[in-house]
């Protein structure tokens, strides 16, 4: 190896034994690995996080978030994206993670279903989905995607626990409410992609990693964290497949 300080961007590759061989052949190195989860460095996500760590909802008892692109790639991008497990909810599966903190992933329930796009049938993918996970500590996990959202890209997570909720919600360019005949609350529309709605979240990611390099510390999100969400990933492919509740096995 070269020595070289390594970003990777999310999957580490989509074929699991493929990131296993990646495994072996950096254990025992020094060399900083960090994967590209930028949503974990969203300012509101990871309140959510620093909530359910400090306890300010009491005992976490479910997790929901909502992931919902603005329209469907086109069939070039869809050939290579892996699928729509491993490409969109592979976020979701880590932001749960993230979320969780120590309290691992156990069991996966998966749905999917093709009602948007012509392109995702040709390529016998999926469209829209839903998911139900279970931690280790009983908190339960609902994820829902889709791939058209008309009013813009949806993005909310919502914590509930024993002493109250807190959400993450949509943000729109400006905080400007107006009232009028015709509107109650009408707002301007939330941002369209993820390039809008996480930009700031980009940057302190890259921001993250530089300071992992100066520091000489740990990654804030590690090889083992693109590993898992992979796993996770599967996991829910094959409860998919199988119409079964899948036990999640991170060996």
């Amino acid at each position: 190896m070269a020595g070289k300080a390594i970003f990777c961007e999310k999957p580490i590759d989509l074929d699991i034994n493929k990131v296993d061989e990646c495994r072996d052949a950096i254990k025992g190195t020094s060399v900083p690995i960090q994967i590209g989860f930028n949503r974990r460095f969203d300012s509101s996500h990871s309140k959510l996080q620093q909530a359910n760590i400090n306890n300010e909802i009491g005992k976490l008892e479910m997790l929901i978030i909502t992931s919902r692109d603005p329209e469907p790639p086109g069939l070039d991008y869809l050939k290579a994206a892996g699928g729509f497990f491993r490409d969109t909810t592979i976020h979701d599966f880590d932001l749960a993670r993230f979320i969780l903190g120590d309290d691992p992933i156990i069991q996966v329930s998966a749905f999917g279903s093709q009602l948007i796009s012509e392109d995702v049938k040709k390529v016998n993918d999926h469209d829209t989905a839903m998911f139900i996970l279970k931690s280790k500590s009983g908190v339960l996990i609902h994820i829902n995607n889709s791939r058209r959202a008309v009013y813009g890209y949806d993005q909310r997570v919502e914590i509930f626990g024993s002493k109250g909720m807190m959400i993450s919600n949509n943000q729109t360019p400006t905080s400007v409410q107006k009232f009028s005949e015709k509107n109650t609350e009408s707002k301007d529309p939330i941002h369209y992609f993820f390039i809008e709605r996480y930009e700031q979240a980009y940057r302190d990611q890259f921001n993250d990693f530089v300071d992992t390099i100066k520091n000489h510390s740990n990654p804030s999100v590690s090889f083992e964290d693109g590993r898992n969400a992979l796993i996770l990933a599967n996991a829910a492919y094959e409860s998919y497949n199988s119409g079964k509740v899948i036990d999640i096995s991170y060996d």
